[in-house]
């Protein structure tokens, strides 16, 4: 197997603009994640204002495939709430079920990793960002409480 045949050209292309280690000015949560068959960490800063998310950043310890989604997710969900990112944790689930799928609007970079459907325990790999946001995001939930007005 090439790294081609396994990246392809698109997601290597990505991964050049996918390094980001900026901070989150002001988090409102946090989460580290990780793959516990290959090592891949992913450790995540969120702000959300407004039952949006205006920031995230990520410091990615692992492969191009999760450097590469942590961008995709970034560009994707900034500026909106959360109610995409079932879709898309839906279309990984359903590209690793072999089925034909189209990725949800908004993110459709994802479909860069219709090659991984021949490497499915790849998309674990791809997974990672999300599943970090996910966590990071119930955090922040079940943190924020609301206060009754005095």
């Amino acid at each position: 197997m090439s790294i081609e045949e396994l990246y392809g050209q698109a997601i290597l292309q990505l991964a050049r603009e996918a390094r980001d280690r900026a901070l989150v000015q002001r988090p409102t949560a946090r989460a580290t994640v990780s793959n516990r068959f290959c090592g891949d960490e992913v450790r995540l800063e969120v702000r959300v204002e407004e039952g949006l998310i205006r920031e995230i950043a990520c410091s990615v310890h692992a492969c191009v495939l999760c450097e590469v989604s942590a961008l995709i997710m970034r560009q994707a969900i900034i500026g909106k709430d959360d109610s995409s990112l079932p879709q898309a944790e839906q279309f990984l689930s359903d590209l690793a079920g072999g089925s034909p799928v189209t990725p949800p609007a908004g993110w459709e970079e994802l479909g860069k990793f219709e090659p991984l459907r021949r490497f499915k325990s790849r998309l674990d790999c791809v997974r990672l960002p999300l599943r970090a946001l996910r966590q990071a995001l119930s955090d922040h939930r079940s943190t924020s409480v609301s206060l009754p007005a005095l």
